[in-house]
């Protein structure tokens, strides 16, 4: 049986040293750029939310809140006097432009953030 000598195998653990620190820096910047993406697909939803709250006016047609949803990737709920325009996070995450109506007008705006 032959027994390697210290020198032979120094060169082998400094590889498979380099190779664990190579895979931990990767694993260490895949796990930043997921929550980089988290953060920015949340704020996005949020920022949609409150450009399309901020476009519909009080007192207005709801049709005009129809018509500018349709202009965005919103996604439409349509409830007794409310609309719900939203905009999707990250995962569960999600951020809509909440629109009541009256008599087919807009009495109230808000943007409602749902995080899980």
């Amino acid at each position: 049986m032959q027994r390697l000598s210290l020198s032979a195998t120094l060169p082998l653990l400094k590889k498979i040293a380099r190779i664990l620190a190579v895979s931990a820096g990767m694993l260490v910047l895949l796990i930043v750029g997921i929550v980089c993406l988290g953060i920015y697909l949340n704020h996005r939803a949020a920022a949609d939310a409150q450009s399309l709250c901020d476009r519909v006016h009080l007192t207005s047609p709801e049709t005009e809140a129809l018509a500018i949803a349709a202009s965005t990737r919103a996604r439409h709920v349509q409830g007794t006097g409310k609309h719900l325009f939203g905009f999707q996070g990250w995962l569960f995450n999600a951020v809509s432009c909440e629109v009541t109506t009256s008599n087919g007008r807009i009495t109230g705006k808000r943007v409602v953030e749902a995080l899980d």
